[in-house]
């Protein structure tokens, strides 16, 4: 009998995982929502009933009981289900509760909080439309009533979701309304999921990639819309929003790699009995002819245009090209390979994806300042079978001036996508296995890179570190890249460097720190598994002050280690750097400050990581009684979400560290209003993946211009996340960069030549018209950069970010003549 009703409730509809409780609400449909009900027996709760919504072109499922969600989206005239993923369990408490849907609104913006499965209250109900509320009564968000209105419009195309929040509190409180729609037209496994968005500078913005690292895009929509369209099946869903505008748009991929679009709508401060109100239209339509109500709209959403949006959207977003400095010529017959350069920074270096180009490398120039590290990529392609093939560099010679060729290290490219750079052929060439993720693994990578095999058509792709000495004077340098068999030379192309005649300043306010979260060994008997040795800790340190890094999260928890760990970071002459203090009871904030103060040392004690939701709130409170009375205003924790904004809203002693993914549609208004009001701030993020040009503005332009004071990122140790979700990896415990790392490394030196260029500005005759046309290039560079993630960033190109440092400069040398 159960399994009967079962089948009847269904109706047809994909139905994910439903459980006991999922039957329960379904059984309910059969005899209402009002009041209580009998079936087969039970008198249930009429909340605790999903109510069905239809009409000759719609059917759609609403599930008051786990926040007002909606669980299915079902056009009749076109097939098609939109909700992309419903599921419903019991989580570690035994709670049931729901994954994925439509409509889910958190007025705390988090991610992960009770909201979503908090039931709202039927207020009315009819075949056509159904209207909830919700009492929070959740601290810092007490008192907010939420009004929801899903109705299914006269006309059949559209279905429409009203939001209504207002102050019922006897105090001010503050909204961080989010809507996350985990729903599109087809399964994100290319063309038959677009997601389309009006862009800033006027061409509409398209996505149509599949599971991948590189996914989350964060876009700020110049017309309150956007479109999911499956050109395949000839299917679109319009969204419009109308009565609040939308701060961003952010698409990414749940961990069931399903498509889920994003809105953030502005922070609205709400005084008593103060409303706020959202309007969200969702209008099916046919690519092929979408007879929307706008000729524009159906022009920019037919079927051939999606397509032009998708060929113009990857060409910006992919592109890095020929990089400036090479030069090319025509290959000549019976040539053993081919040389082809690649950017260092093109996210398709490593596989077989990257841009080829007719003929072979011929030479390269270079530019780089004393003390800077200057990479060459490239890629050699067999035209006849090859072993032991080695790459040998010269010296770098300008008269009598050389740059050594030690200071030339080439290492392979690892070809699993990730740009592993490692010393070793084989395992560059078979792909670093999950346990690089893993300190103290077995891997093992030699000091010195070893010989390739090639056969006919295969690549190596390798990269070298030019590490420019400190002491290099002016000029310009010239030497050979060779490929070598033996004695014999298959392949070379020429490299010419120009050394500048300044030295990069990095700015000490500005902190590029990390979070490292190994600890040193204490040689008892349950140490934990990544516990370093005190020269294996210090290997670490060194490479990470190599890397550029000015600040450090110590994760040691026994004094004398934290002790040792500041001792050494001294020695290596670190002055002004940032150290936060994970256990912040294991040493003092004024012990800390009194032993290394001289050195200029600053210390932030830590609170809580990433508050995400509405329970963990008196828990960070807890935290605050705790380490607050020790620390003072030198509390840390990290903000990922609006939820946690307004937690460092609620505790102005707290430092926070702001993600600047969930926090990313406030965070530059908001730490302006903060730096402004004398108020400490940084920001972090996970940056794993591949290279991409907004993670390097982002490290390098974006940290400049704004007042933040810092980054201070995750993915710098990997502590078991899969491959590529780190900026290194590790050989037993020594760090093995990544093509994304040093993607970073290149944003850091945007920063310094900007600071660099500013600095001597600030020295020189501000009516000199040298110095005018300098300070032009600033100016120019603040106002055409905004908050630039993701597909923000991808109006830029890393060839256009390399042609700004050499103006940048060129301006410095102007100024020093």
């Amino acid at each position: 009998m159960w399994q009967r009703l079962k089948q009847m409730t269904m109706g047809g509809r994909r139905c994910y995982g439903i459980g006991s409780r999922g039957l329960r609400c379904a059984l309910l449909l059969v005899v209402g929502v009002t009041g209580l009900v009998l079936v087969c027996g039970l008198e249930l709760p009429a909340e605790a009933s999903e109510l069905r919504l239809e009409n000759d072109s719609w059917r759609v499922v609403v599930h008051p009981e786990y926040g007002g969600r909606c669980s299915s989206l079902y056009s009749k005239t076109h097939e098609s289900e939109f909700i992309l993923n419903w599921a419903t369990s019991k989580n570690a408490k035994g709670v049931e509760t729901a994954t994925g849907g439509g409509f889910r609104g958190h007025m705390c913006g988090s991610y992960a909080s009770e909201q979503v499965d908090d039931p709202y209250t039927v207020v009315h109900r009819s075949p056509t439309r159904a209207e909830m509320s919700y009492q929070n009564e959740h601290p810092l968000f007490s008192g907010l009533e939420e009004q929801r209105v899903v109705s299914l419009l006269a006309g059949g195309r559209t279905v429409q979701l009203e939001l209504t929040v207002t102050n019922r509190s006897p105090e001010k409180r503050t909204l961080y309304y989010r809507l996350n729609d985990i729903m599109g037209p087809g399964t994100n496994n290319g063309t038959d999921s677009v997601y389309l968005v009006p862009a800033q500078d006027g061409t509409v913005s398209a996505i149509a990639s599949g599971p991948s690292e590189e996914n989350v895009f964060f876009f700020t929509p110049a017309e309150p819309w956007f479109a999911l369209v499956d050109p395949v099946r000839d299917t679109g869903l319009l969204v419009e929003v109308t009565q609040s505008p939308i701060e961003q748009v952010s698409y990414w991929l749940t961990p069931a790699w399903l498509r889920t679009a994003e809105l953030f709508f502005p922070i609205a401060p709400l005084s008593v009995g103060q409303s706020w109100k959202a309007t969200l239209r969702y209008t099916v339509f046919s690519p092929s002819q979408p007879d929307l109500n706008s000729p524009r709209l159906n022009a920019i959403l037919s079927t051939s245009r999606v397509h032009e949006h998708l060929r113009m959207y990857q060409l910006r977003r992919h592109q890095t090209g020929l990089p400036l400095s090479a030069a090319m010529r025509l290959k000549r017959s019976g040539e053993p390979l081919a040389i082809t350069p690649v950017h260092p920074a093109d996210p398709q270096f490593g596989t077989q994806e990257f841009v080829r180009y007719a003929g072979t490398l011929e030479g390269v120039t270079l530019y780089g300042a004393p003390g800077e590290v200057v990479p060459i990529a490239f890629a050699v392609t067999a035209s006849q079978a090859m072993t032991k093939a080695r790459i040998d560099c010269t010296a770098l010679v300008d008269g009598k001036k050389i740059i050594p060729a030690e200071q030339l290290e080439t290492r392979h490219v690892s070809q699993d996508g990730w740009g592993y750079l490692v010393h070793d052929w084989e395992l560059a060439r078979a792909g670093l296995p999950d346990g690089v993720c893993q300190i103290n693994n077995d891997i093992r990578d030699g000091k010195v890179t070893t010989p390739f095999d090639l056969e006919v058509g295969e690549t190596a792709y390798l990269w070298t570190y030019l590490r420019i000495p400190e002491n290099a004077a002016a000029g310009r340098y010239s030497g050979k890249c060779s490929v070598k068999q033996d004695s014999d030379v298959l392949g070379a192309f020429n490299i010419q460097l120009e050394v500048y005649p300044f030295r990069l300043l990095p700015p000490e306010d500005k902190i590029r720190g990390t979070f490292f979260r190994y600890r040193l060994k204490t040689g008892t008997p349950n140490e934990g598994a990544a516990n370093l040795s005190q020269a294996e800790y210090l290997a670490c340190l060194k490479n990470m002050d190599e890397m550029g890094y000015n600040g450090l999260t110590i994760y040691d928890n026994t004094r004398e280690n934290i002790f040792w760990i500041l001792d050494q970071c001294a020695a290596l002459g670190w002055k002004n750097r940032l150290f936060i203090m994970i256990h912040a009871g294991s040493a003092s904030l004024e012990e800390l400050s009194d032993r290394y103060g001289k050195h200029g040392f600053k210390f932030l004690g830590w609170l809580a990581d990433e508050p995400q939701q509405y329970g963990r709130i008196p828990d960070f409170q807890r935290a605050v009684a705790r380490v607050s009375p020790q620390w003072g205003d030198r509390c840390v924790f990290t903000p990922n979400t609006p939820l946690g904004i307004a937690m460092a809203e609620a505790f102005p002693q707290a430092v926070p560290i702001f993600a600047h993914m969930g926090t990313g549609p406030y965070l530059v208004d908001l730490t302006r209003r903060y730096k402004s009001a004398g108020r400490e701030v940084y920001w972090y993020g996970m940056p794993f993946g591949k290279a991409a040009v907004h993670k390097r503005l982002l490290n390098g332009i974006c940290l400049w211009k704004e007042p933040v004071d810092g980054m201070v990122d995750w993915g710098e140790d990997s502590m078991r996340r899969p491959v590529g979700e780190s900026l290194t990896g590790f050989a037993g415990t020594t760090i093995i960069p990544t093509l994304a790392r040093e993607n970073i490394r290149q944003g850091y030196h945007d920063l310094y030549y900007l600071h660099t260029l500013e600095q001597a500005i600030a020295s020189f005759d501000e009516t000199d018209p040298r110095t005018q046309q300098a300070q032009q290039l600033i100016d120019t560079l603040r106002n055409q950069f905004h908050f630039v993630f993701s597909a923000e960033g991808d109006r830029f190109t890393q060839g256009s970010m390399d042609r700004i440092r050499r103006q940048v400069a060129d301006e410095i040398i102007a100024l020093q003549e």
